[in-house]
């Protein structure tokens, strides 16, 4: 009805704001403005780094997820992204750009296995967005009262490496 098309014109208009806000993020931690970015649970991450085990960083496709990357990679914190690379070519190319032009890390969730674990080794941080479709090969959760499907990954790298899970 209508409520659910003024919640997805508001979705896309978020959207839209976040691809503008990703396009200008090399400015932004260049003005020095991404360290004023309020960072609540920050001494999360300096406990997980503190424990030595690497920590992964939970997140989902909300808010502008690309801009807390900056925000972290702007203040110090070595973190790694898993990420699928996207359909097009040239949007693979331009979100490689940005990301790698504010110290952003990506690993291809193709070649994820060792990588992830050797970033954790090294006591670094593995950025994981969880609501991705696993498919068959995933577990299902209650989603809004529905069954959805995703991967096992955090909990499973969690416990074999006993790295920190922060939301």
């Amino acid at each position: 009805g209508s409520e659910a098309r003024a919640l997805v014109r508001r979705n896309f208009a978020h959207y839209g704001r976040s691809l503008v806000e990703f396009v200008r993020l090399k400015k932004f931690v260049a003005s020095g403005a991404a360290l004023r970015v309020p960072f609540v649970e920050e001494q999360h991450i300096h406990d997980a780094v503190a424990a030595g085990r690497g920590y992964i960083i939970l997140t989902a496709h909300l808010g502008n997820f690309e801009l807390l990357g900056a925000v972290i990679t702007a203040r110090g914190h070595t973190f790694v992204t898993l990420a699928r690379g996207a359909d097009a070519p040239a949007l693979e190319r331009v979100l490689r750009e940005v990301r790698a032009s504010v110290g952003m890390r990506m690993i291809d969730k193709d070649e994820a296995g060792r990588n992830v674990l050797a970033a954790l080794r090294r006591n670094e941080g593995v950025a994981i967005l969880i609501d991705v479709n696993a498919g068959h090969k995933g577990i299902f959760v209650s989603l809004f009262g529905r069954p959805a499907s995703t991967y096992a990954t955090v909990a499973e790298l969690a416990k074999r490496t006993g790295c920190a899970v922060l939301p």
